[in-house]
């Protein structure tokens, strides 16, 4: 049976997620970071869970100078980047690197319709139900589940969750698309999934293109030998594919131009920066990412 890291907020989606798959989880992530009050509520949540359960438990409360470290004034980037990297360390720490999150449908949604809005130059609409971050192969089961299916999962199974009260608030981006898709109808729900579905499939015979180009690069340790022998379209996917790899998930057009030329320059010897504290280097005929 094939076991698995859990992340686990103790919000309905993750404590359904833990409940269905707790059989084949052996370790579970909690993060706290000291935002809100009903965090320390979420946290024994999960402990009490995860004690009852027999489930070992890694827990980390994030410090106020972690969050001055970052150097970065979105709070969402800086706790997205703290989770996985702290999802990176625990899964060295067991010896186990395959993750489970609990993205649902609604998630899935949220994100395409951010992603068409921005206009954002992409392959695949949506969250993939599979995909790597440096060491962790993350699975993410719950994508054919709507939030409410899960909140009642929890109701009728007793099982104990905690809601994030921030969520109700406009102050993120998500939330405001979060409220916005809450007033739909059905039919429109529907109609938007088949929309999104579509816009995938039609990809579909691209994206298999990018990824086996992007295995190939990898085996030549980024070799900018073979970058340059591909196509423009084929390069911009693989920039995007590696920034992603790397944690960076929004891109401009003008950046990823950028970058494409940066990689593709004579220079042997340089860096180019991608975000906070992120960095492509350039060292002779390889790239990597500091």
């Amino acid at each position: 049976m094939k076991k698995y890291l859990a992340a686990v907020s103790g919000g309905p989606d993750s404590m359904a997620l833990l409940h269905k798959y707790r059989k084949n989880i052996c370790a579970v992530c909690h993060v706290n970071y000291k935002k809100r009050d009903s965090a320390t509520r979420d946290q024994k949540i999960v402990e009490d869970f995860c004690k009852q359960s027999k489930i070992k438990l890694f827990t980390k409360i994030v410090k106020k100078s972690e969050y001055k470290s970052a150097k970065s004034n979105n709070f969402q980037t800086i706790a997205r980047l703290i989770r996985y990297e702290f999802f990176c360390s625990t899964s060295k720490k067991i010896k186990n690197n395959n993750l489970l999150v609990a993205h649902n449908l609604d998630d899935f949604l949220e994100t395409a319709y951010m992603q068409l809005k921005r206009k954002s130059n992409t392959l695949f609409y949506g969250i993939p139900k599979n995909s790597i971050y440096k060491n962790l192969i993350i699975s993410r089961p719950l994508l054919n589940k709507r939030k409410k299916e899960l909140e009642q999962y929890c109701l009728s199974n007793n099982i104990p969750y905690g809601v994030d009260e921030t969520n109700l608030t406009n102050v993120y981006e998500r939330n405001i698309v979060r409220k916005e898709i809450a007033k739909w109808s059905q039919t429109k729900f529907n109609s938007f999934v088949k929309k999104i579905n579509s816009l995938n499939k039609k990809n579909s015979k691209t994206r298999k293109l990018i990824d086996s180009n992007f295995s190939k690069w990898k085996k030549t340790n980024y070799s900018t030998k073979f970058f340059c022998s591909l196509s423009n379209e084929i390069k911009t996917h693989l920039i995007y594919v590696l920034l992603s790899s790397a944690g960076i998930h929004k891109t401009s057009k003008d950046k990823l131009t950028s970058i494409l030329k940066f990689i593709s320059s004579s220079n042997v010897h340089t860096k180019y920066r991608i975000g906070d504290n992120k960095y492509l280097i350039k060292n002779k005929n390889n790239i990597s990412i500091y």
